[in-house]
């Protein structure tokens, strides 16, 4: 989805042609806007589960690169972008906005004196996300979508100074009128003073183009900003009791080293040597397994997609570039022990390749190998051990580690 995410933020740039369909026909007429609606007018109904997300992007797609800069069109392709790759889809289609809104204002579609008309999308558009976008103080989005997030937050702020620059103080001030002459009763535009109208209209600017929205973006990023600085505040220092060094003490203490050592300088060998040699440190035999080869413990669903359309989280990190956070979480799910002396998510061998691809990445060479070395040792002593599956069906090494 990566490259085809390449191509489609290039179409609100490319330009029409010499002789374009007219865009009230195309928006009236076309098959392709039959199609689009047809699946859109799904989401209000029982086939909500049946729309055709990819069908939606890729028509929308090629409405905006052959036939007619239509703000529905893009709102929709927006919509479908952030149902299908999240946050970093949005901000994909976020781009495509932009560049319609300041490449091909004048013959975008509805019409720029239609302003409205255009307005009236972007509201269907907001709408429709901040009524599935996480709330922010009670579930706010992973760290994980931090960068894409931060992406999104950029490109809504670029749309909401974009369109009053485009459609003029004093069309802005047109719509403000409008909005407060549907909002006040009769009554209250008799009554009510020139400041308790003004404030009225600095309320109802506040809600024009996407500013809810971005607002609703400003507080992930402050929900970010937050965590950061909870995770890098001084922890108060605990007078350490003496403990009873034992095999299960050994390991924790190797994984609390190595974890610490790669948090310093993630490209840095040594901590991947520690953490798989602690690791496999007191395995002497293959694990029991059956003669269907499952091993009779459930592994790491971490990577296991929620649907067939979808990424497992540790291949969306490797894809978004999240290489630091893949690498962190890789290692401490085949490491750390839940069961001392041996954790069973130290078979998961794909957190290796993970790993390793991520560090290359990085170009942490040293790392790399010392990833490789480690697992090559662990290889040559358990012949074989790389066919064996969990019991929920989570293979040691899938095709890709193989």
């Amino acid at each position: 989805m990566a490259e085809k995410l390449e191509e489609i933020v290039k179409v609100g740039l490319i330009a029409l042609g010499d002789n374009p369909q007219k865009p009230d026909e195309v928006r009236d007429q076309s098959l392709e806007f039959i199609e689009l609606d047809n699946e859109i007018d799904k989401m209000g109904g029982l086939q909500a589960d049946s729309i055709e997300w990819h069908k939606v992007i890729d028509t929308s797609t090629l409405i905006l690169r052959e036939k007619s800069k239509d703000f529905k069109a893009v709102c929709y392709l927006c919509f479908a972008l952030f149902k299908r790759e999240n946050y970093k889809g949005l901000s994909v289609g976020l781009i495509v906005l932009r560049d319609i809104i300041e490449t091909h204002w004048d013959i975008a579609y509805p019409p720029k004196q239609q302003i409205q008309g255009r307005l009236k999308e972007l509201a269907w558009l907001s709408g429709q996300l901040e009524r599935i976008l996480p709330d922010p103080h009670s579930a706010p989005p992973k760290p994980m979508y931090k960068k894409a997030i931060l992406e999104c937050s950029y490109f809504i702020s670029k749309v909401n100074t974009l369109l009053p620059q485009k459609i003029g103080q004093n069309g802005v001030n047109a719509l403000l009128d409008r909005a407060l002459s549907i909002k006040l009763t009769t009554e209250e535009q008799k009554t009510f003073s020139e400041k308790q109208k003004a404030e009225q209209k600095q309320s109802l600017e506040n809600e024009l183009f996407l500013r809810p929205l971005g607002e609703k973006f400003k507080s992930y990023q402050q929900c970010f900003e937050n965590l950061e600085k909870a995770q890098s505040a001084p922890k108060p220092e605990l007078k350490r009791k003496e403990k009873k060094v034992t095999s299960e003490t050994v390991q924790a203490d190797l994984f609390e080293i190595a974890e610490k050592q790669r948090k310093q300088d993630i490209s840095y060998p040594v901590p991947y040597r520690i953490l798989r040699f602690s690791a496999w440190l007191f395995i002497e035999k293959m694990p029991i397994h059956d003669k269907n080869k499952v091993f009779n413990v459930p592994g790491p669903t971490i990577n296991v997609p929620k649907t067939n359309y979808d990424l497992g989280e540790c291949d969306e990190l490797l894809e978004n570039e999240e290489y630091d956070t893949l690498i962190n979480k890789a290692e401490e799910i085949f490491a750390k022990s839940t069961a001392p002396p041996i954790s069973p998510h130290c078979y998961w061998l794909d957190a290796h390749r993970f790993t390793a691809k991520a560090l290359e990445a990085l170009n942490a060479t040293a790392a790399k190998q010392a990833v490789i070395e480690g697992l090559a040792l662990f290889l040559r002593r358990f012949p074989g051990i790389q066919e064996l599956h969990f019991n929920n069906k989570v293979a040691f090494a899938d095709e890709k580690t193989k």
